[in-house]
């Protein structure tokens, strides 16, 4: 059976390269075969001997950023966090969940238990502006990390990435299997592994309490500083995950990604509406004396009697002393003043 190989070409992303350093370059991807009736996987007229090897046709991988700029990229990290310790990104930006911390720039969406309905395709945009909005990308994200894959010809243009996550992973921290919401993000999908070195595997099935993953189709390395492109079957026809054994140290990812102009958003926040179950009500002194008035108590009635311009008699009024002997003001003997105030709603606790 005659066999011939299929080389590395730029045009077409059906394509692996391993440039990292423990890794020898494979141009050759996948074995192209002559005779049509081998059961073997058939993808666009090309055919795999395996799954492995069409999951392997949409990675792209190429170890780009040296320890050097490592260093810088995790010291940026570092301050993100810090920032958000502090409170000063948006409620949205930062999603934190058990050994991971999530930062959205740019765009951020729901996702797990954030739906109101399960199941892939439901995800959604944040607003674009407003409270819900999440901050946009940082400058160091665009001149340290998406400048770079522009140069290297990974992603097409600056343009094209409007959406940049950070995820930060403490020891023994996970991402189950799933797959980038199709009807938000367009391909490639770009991954930066920071901090320390990982896996990212494939077809994997999680189960929980306690958790357990069962094998991966296919584990890819993730060796620090390295840029990792998934396309294809790889993006699309296969879940991919992060398993706890695979984060024995702390490690960081940036996720670079473009969102369709039409992908589905959240709809802004409504206004509430004003009316008198939802309003506040301004305590004004008015209002005051009548909350005073149904708590009962003398400096209730002192305070309704000054508000409400009565005049006060008795023992409410203030004497006048003059010399050694208490006189009366003569505003005693006379009549209270009507109240002539306008009627306010009943307050009702």
């Amino acid at each position: 059976m005659e066999r011939r190989w299929a080389w590395k070409d730029r045009e077409n992303i059906q394509v692996l390269t391993f440039l990292n350093d423990e890794s020898p370059v494979e141009n050759e991807v996948c074995l192209l075969d002559d005779d049509e009736d081998d059961d073997e996987l058939l993808d666009g007229g090309v055919l795999y001997e395996s799954e492995q090897d069409k999951i392997r046709a949409g990675i792209v991988q190429k170890r780009l950023f040296s320890d050097r700029l490592c260093e810088q990229l995790e010291e940026q990290i570092e301050m993100v966090e810090e920032k958000a310790n502090r409170g000063e990104y948006k409620k949205n930006t930062v999603d934190r969940s058990p050994l991971r911390v999530k930062y959205f720039f740019g765009e951020g969406y729901t996702y797990g238990d954030q739906l109101e309905r399960k199941g892939p395709g439901m995800e959604r945009l944040y607003p674009k502006t407003g409270p819900d909005a999440v901050d946009p990308i940082p400058e160091w994200i665009k001149k340290l990390v998406i400048a770079p894959c522009v140069r290297a010809g990974l992603i097409p243009s600056m343009e094209w990435a409007n959406s940049a996550v950070i995820n930060d992973y403490l020891p023994g921290g996970c991402i189950v299997s799933h797959v980038d919401p199709i009807q938000l993000f367009d391909r490639p999908i770009v991954s930066i592994n920071l901090l320390s070195d990982s896996a990212l595997c494939f077809g994997c099935k999680f189960r929980f309490k306690p958790i357990r993953v069962s094998p991966p189709v296919l584990r890819l390395p993730m060796k620090r500083g390295a840029v990792t492109l998934l396309s294809n079957y790889a993006a699309d026809g296969i879940t991919h995950c992060v398993r706890p054994e695979d984060v024995i140290h702390r490690r960081q990812v940036i996720i670079i990604r473009r969102v369709f102009p039409d992908a589905p958003r959240l709809p802004p926040p409504a206004a509430e509406p004003w009316n008198d179950l939802t309003r506040t009500v301004r305590l004004t002194p008015i209002n005051k004396s009548a909350i005073d008035e149904r708590r009962g108590g003398t400096a209730s009635r002192v305070s309704k009697g000054a508000n409400s311009g009565r005049t006060l008699t008795g023992r409410y009024r203030k004497r006048q002393h003059s010399g050694d002997s208490e006189v009366a003001s003569a505003e005693e003997s006379s009549p209270p003043t009507p109240l002539t105030r306008k009627k306010h709603p009943r307050i009702v606790f």
